[in-house]
């Protein structure tokens, strides 16, 4: 019963991050702005969890790692996603981003594995492929669907290979310093915060208004529930079990939500895509 109850929370806080942060841009937030105080509250829990764990934090090759991963987070989640859930559809925009978990996959079956791919996970590469194919192609100007243009496909695209590879580096993480994993959040905030300075310093921001530093807390506070509950029930359980669940469940709710909530329409074309792209995370969650 636990066990259930920690995953219903990963669920919900990886839910909940969506409608903050399209929430926030929809009232022009500034992505740069949100991802600095998300990052230095990252930065923040990584610390206090790693001292109270007794979980090194200068590990360098979680270091290394989390460096990689936080240029990969702050670009493609913070600059390019969120700017992705201000212009475009929400449920496709989840979907595309939860899509990136292909990567890691890939990566675990060409370099970790002794056995071939099975079954399963050759149809979740075929759904992912497909859905990305027909993302790309899709466009709609009806007026009673919600707009699918060609810079919110061109963008979420690019935001979905930054999300591979931000995924990449937590199974990395977890194959050569599983017994760092706050050093890895640590490293990857730390980056994430430069890249957004540098961001805003480009752009001549200034400082983060309300609406930023609300949802800055919110997904700062967030991710690392959700990041740290992930590893917590990986240790416990299957991954079979906890990868599935965590990582499609919030793509069905985003879709729902966008549905009767924000009472976004998507044509044909798109619902297929994201249906495509959900059934293929779960086979590829699957052994």
């Amino acid at each position: 019963m636990q066990n259930w109850l920690l995953i219903s929370l990963v669920v919900l806080s990886s839910t909940l991050l969506w409608p903050v942060n399209r929430w926030a841009m929809r009232n022009d937030a500034r992505p740069e702005a949100i991802g600095m105080v998300s990052s230095l509250v990252g930065m923040s829990l990584a610390v206090a969890l790693g001292l109270a764990s007794g979980s090194p934090l200068l590990a360098r090759t979680a270091l290394l790692i989390g460096g990689v991963g936080g240029l990969a987070y702050a670009v493609g989640f913070v600059l390019i996603i969120f700017y992705c859930l201000k212009i475009g559809p929400t449920g496709p925009t989840v979907t595309l981003n939860n899509m990136g978990l292909v990567w890691p996959v890939l990566i675990g079956l060409l370099w970790f594995s002794t056995s071939a791919p099975t079954v399963m996970q050759w149809a979740g590469f075929a759904g992912t492929l497909l859905a990305l194919a027909l993302t790309g192609a899709n466009r709609s100007d009806d007026a009673a669907v919600t707009p699918i243009t060609a810079r919110w496909t061109g963008w979420a695209l690019v935001g979905w290979a930054f999300a591979g590879i931000s995924m990449s580096t937590q199974f990395l993480n977890s194959r050569f310093a599983p017994e760092a994993p706050y050093a890895y959040l640590l490293a990857l905030f730390a980056t994430a915060l430069v890249v957004c300075l540098l961001t805003a310093a480009v752009k001549r921001s200034g400082l983060p208004a309300r609406v930023e530093i609300l949802a800055g807390l919110c997904t700062g506070l967030l991710n690392i529930a959700g990041i740290s509950l992930t590893i917590y029930l990986l240790g416990r359980i299957s991954p079979t079990i906890v990868m599935p669940i965590t990582v499609a469940s919030p793509v069905i709710l985003m879709l729902l939500f966008g549905h009767f909530v924000l009472k976004e329409r998507l044509n044909p074309l798109g619902w297929t895509a994201s249906a495509l792209g959900l059934v293929g995370i779960v086979c590829l969650s699957l052994p």
